[in-house]
This record gives structure tokens, sequence and C-alpha cells, in this order.
């Protein structure tokens, strides 16, 4: 049986070579194995569980809305009446139903066609 060899740390892959003192004795000292050198460092592992799942939503059937048959005549026809109001009330400020009223025709005219603006927000 040959004499018992201490281990030395590793470097780069390579074992350097072991010495040992005729009078020491190795009792009680830890002997890796051959494959020490190949052992890696413990790393930390990437989470790959959720704690909450992440919602989906149920699929809806795709159903196509369609607008109503008035919704798009009336749109256009809020836009024409605010725009001649007001260009009526430019033209001829002294017209007998326009007349009286003065800059409030400006109002009448643009509450037009905001109207029609709301209802184009709801053409499909």
């Amino acid at each position: 049986m040959s004499p018992p060899t201490i281990l030395t740390p590793v470097y780069t892959g390579l074992r350097l070579p072991a010495i040992t003192l005729a009078n020491e004795s190795t009792e009680g000292v830890h002997q890796p194995s051959q494959n020490a050198h190949l052992r890696r460092c413990p790393v930390a592992k990437p989470k790959t569980t959720r704690k909450k799942a992440v919602y989906t939503p149920p699929a809806k059937a795709q159903t196509v809305k369609v607008s109503p048959r008035w919704l798009a005549p009336t749109m256009v026809v809020a836009w024409i009446i605010g725009i001649l109001w007001i260009a009526v009330y430019y033209v001829a400020p002294s017209t007998p139903f326009i007349g009286p009223l003065g800059n409030w025709n400006l109002l009448i005219g643009f509450v037009f066609i905001i109207f029609g603006v709301v209802l184009s927000t709801r053409w499909r």
C-alpha cells in the first residue's frame, strides 16, 4: 500500500502534485473524489412558476354590429343644418327668424354640428 497523499487545490482544471511530509498524518483530512475539478459552483435557478396565472379573457363570438338605418342620414342632415344655419346668419343676418337671435345663431349652428359628430361615433 502506498502512503496517503494530500490533495491540493485545483486551478484551471489541472491537478497540482500532492505533497506529503513523512511525519504528517492524513487522518481526518477530506479527500475529494477524482473528478473534483469537474464540479460546478451552485447557481440559483430562475423561477419558472408564477404565483398567479395570467388572466386570459374568454373568447367572444365575433358578431358584426350594424348601425341603425336612421343613423347615417341623421348625422349628415345635422351637419348640413348646422353649416347652413351659420352660413345664413353671416349672409343675411336680418332674416325674420334668425335676426332676433343675434349671436346665439352661432351656438345653434355649432350644436347641430356637434350633434352630428356625436352620432358619427355610434356609426359602425
